[in-house]
C-alpha cells in the first residue's frame, strides 16, 4: 500500500482514483492538482462531474459512461475543463482497480494541448504553403504563356521581315541578272562590229 501510494503521488503523469460506484474522488496525485488547478481539499470526497472534471466532447462523455460501467479505456483523446474554466486537450486512460474489494477507476490524464496546438499550427502552415505553391504555379503558368506569345510574335516578325526583305532582294537579283545579260549582249555586239 505504501509503495503504491509513493508511486501514485510521485508519478509524472496526472492520476486520480475514483470510486466506480458513485464517481466520488478518493485520491489525486500532485501532477493532477497542478494540471487541473485544484488543491486537494477541493476534490477529495467530491463527485467528478460536480466539480467540473467532466469532458466536453461526445467521445469524452462516452469515456465517462464507460468508466461508470467499469469498462477499461486506453488512450482516449478528449477535451476537459480545468478549474479556471479553460479547456485542455487530454489523452486519458481508465483502468479498473480494487481497493478493499470495492471497484475503483484509476484515471490517468496526459495534457496534449501543446501537441494539438502544434498540429493545428502545422496544418495552418501547410495550408499556407500549399496556397503559395498554387500562386507560384499560376505565376509560372502566366509567365510561360507570355513567353509563348513573345515567341509567336518573334516568329511572325522574323517571317514577315524575311518576306519583306526577300521580295526586294529577289527583284534586285532578277534585275541584276537582266543587266548582266544585257551588258554581255552589248559587249558581244560591240565585239562583233
Amino acid at each position: 500500500h505504501e509503495r503504491f501510494k509513493k508511486i501514485f503521488q510521485n508519478n509524472p503523469v496526472a492520476q486520480i482514483i475514483v470510486c466506480a460506484n458513485d464517481s466520488i474522488i478518493i485520491d489525486v496525485n500532485e501532477k493532477f492538482l497542478k494540471l487541473f488547478g485544484y488543491n486537494r481539499e477541493e476534490v477529495i470526497g467530491k463527485n467528478v462531474v460536480s466539480i467540473g472534471l467532466h469532458p466536453c466532447s461526445d467521445k469524452g462523455i462516452e469515456t465517462m459512461q464507460s468508466m461508470l460501467h467499469k469498462k477499461p479505456i486506453c488512450d482516449c483523446e478528449t477535451i476537459v475543463h480545468i478549474k479556471n474554466g479553460e479547456l485542455i486537450s487530454v489523452l486519458q486512460s481508465l483502468v479498473m482497480i480494487k481497493i478493499h474489494d470495492t471497484p475503483h477507476v484509476l484515471w490517468t490524464v496526459i495534457d496534449v494541448t501543446e501537441r494539438e496546438e502544434a498540429q493545428t499550427h502545422l496544418m495552418q502552415m501547410n495550408e499556407e504553403l500549399e496556397r503559395k505553391v498554387e500562386d507560384r504555379t499560376q505565376d509560372l503558368k502566366n509567365m510561360l504563356e507570355r513567353e509563348k506569345r513573345m515567341n509567336d510574335l518573334k516568329s511572325r516578325f522574323v517571317s514577315m521581315a524575311s518576306h519583306e526583305f526577300r521580295t526586294p532582294l529577289t527583284s534586285i537579283l532578277v534585275n541584276t541578272g537582266l543587266l548582266e545579260t544585257h551588258i554581255k549582249q552589248n559587249d558581244t555586239d560591240d565585239c562583233a562590229k
